[in-house]
């Protein structure tokens, strides 16, 4: 039994097989999804909010579906981000919706949590789908076209946002 099963690996490796070609291939994506999706099960999180928050601005619809610190990694294929020493992530995942009747852009630079004076943007943007995968930072929006989005912010360990902005809309006021 034992050499069967060594005879079909090296039949893989190899290549000379379709099952080896295909594993060749979809071994290592299956390998990243299957590690980054346990990793994300154990992964410690607290939600900031329980229910959606809507805003609106500027023809612009933004609804926040998750606030949330941590988890403190995101995995995208084969790259793993965490926050530097000495800070953690804040997650946000929001739908926004273009309600003008012209196709438009929406900068998430816009999406600033507070720091003391100062504000701290996104340091990564995700599709918010079922793989994580990051996108550009400035989208096109058609007339009435929604999309979803996580914003990841990396913040200092030693204080908390009281806030979340996504300039015009109003602000959405954190726990501490």
């Amino acid at each position: 039994m034992a050499g069967q099963q060594y005879t079909v690996f090296a039949a893989c490796q190899s290549g000379f097989t379709r099952a080896g070609f295909y594993m060749k291939i979809f071994a290592p994506i299956l390998l990243s999804l299957s590690l980054s999706l346990s990793l994300s099960a154990f992964s410690c999180s607290q939600p900031l909010i329980t229910q959606p928050v809507h805003r609106a601005g500027d023809d612009w619809d933004i609804t926040y579906t998750k606030i949330q610190k941590g988890p403190d990694a995101y995995h995208e294929g084969n790259t793993n981000y965490h926050p530097v020493r000495g800070e953690h992530f804040y997650h946000v995942v929001l739908t926004l919706q273009n309600r003008a009747a012209v196709e438009r852009k929406f900068n998430f630079d816009r999406c600033d949590l507070d720091l003391k004076d100062e504000v701290v943007v996104p340091s990564l943007i995700d599709a918010a789908t079922f793989i994580n995968w990051t996108v550009n930072r400035e989208p096109k929006l058609s007339p009435g076209e929604t999309i979803s989005r996580r914003l990841i912010y990396s913040y200092p360990d030693r204080y908390s946002p009281t806030r979340l902005a996504c300039i015009p809309m109003d602000p959405v006021p954190l726990p501490p």
